[in-house]
């Protein structure tokens, strides 16, 4: 049976990003911290925040290849980078 959308999975989504705040108060890297909450937004669909993340990420760890590559994917799969939280209307294709 899927989990998706149960009231666990927010509950381990809100504690996860908890203690991904608490790891960064603590020192950890911050090219670590900027990919997991890329990580979290690509996951919630908010890609245009996944993106700019995962560009802190790899602003910190230059040629990381991890971030890098999902940097990537959601460019190509979002057509190069556009914001893509939102439904483009007709207006916007032109």
């Amino acid at each position: 049976m899927p989990r998706e959308g149960r009231r666990e999975d927010l509950h381990v989504d809100s504690e996860a990003k908890r203690q991904l705040t608490i790891a960064a108060n603590l020192g950890a890297p911050t090219w670590r911290v900027a990919y997991h909450r890329g990580l979290f937004e690509e996951a919630s669909g908010n890609f245009y925040l996944a993106l700019r993340h995962y560009e802190e990420a790899i602003s910190e760890r230059p040629g990381w290849e991890v971030a890098l590559s999902r940097r990537d994917g959601i460019a190509a799969a979002t057509q190069q980078g556009e914001k893509s939280d939102t439904v483009p209307t007709d207006d916007d294709r032109r």
